[in-house]
């Protein structure tokens, strides 16, 4: 079972500083990106495995998150 730590939790139950700002879903940047299927499939792997999720990437995952919220991206 993934947990938070105190600072996400603390970040996701803060004030929203934008609360009306839309943010885009695409992502112009990757645009034309050659996929990287040796990635993909190790990434597949370790998901299959139960490896790939650890508490870290969450709390790093909903960290950046909030940024893009907060217009710190």
């Amino acid at each position: 079972m993934l947990l938070m730590s105190t600072h996400t939790m603390d970040r996701l139950r803060g004030p929203k500083r934008n609360p009306g700002k839309v943010q885009p879903m695409h992502d112009a940047r990757h645009e034309g990106a050659a996929i990287r299927w040796d990635l993909v499939n190790r990434i597949r792997e370790e998901i299959a495995r139960g490896d790939y999720d650890t508490e870290e990437k969450l709390d790093v995952a909903i960290d950046r998150y909030l940024d893009s919220l907060e217009g710190r991206d």
